[in-house]
């Protein structure tokens, strides 16, 4: 079909970049998730912002770099799956 075919791959990158940028952008909304998560529960930017502030542990920048790792590499995936689509056109 004409969705399938054309309008999914235009739209792809898009979405995949969307992505990338919601999940960077969860991790600084802490006071935010903070407020609004039910009473009981703990969000790893909730718990991220409450260890930070209280004590200094090696733990959260250890998260803080597998993190980031993760989302540099998400984008290199996604740098050289668009760059082997384009030699293939």
């Amino acid at each position: 079909s004409v969705l399938v075919r054309v309008e999914l791959p235009l739209v792809g990158r898009s979405v995949a970049g969307a992505a990338l940028l919601a999940f960077g952008l969860c991790f600084d909304e802490s006071v935010l998730s903070y407020y609004l998560s039910p009473p009981g529960q703990e969000t790893l930017p909730t718990h991220l912002w409450l260890s930070a502030s209280q004590q200094a542990s090696p733990a959260i920048a250890a998260v803080s770099s597998l993190i980031m790792g993760l989302a540099v590499i998400l984008l290199g995936l996604t740098l050289i799956l668009a760059g082997t689509r384009r030699k293939k056109a």
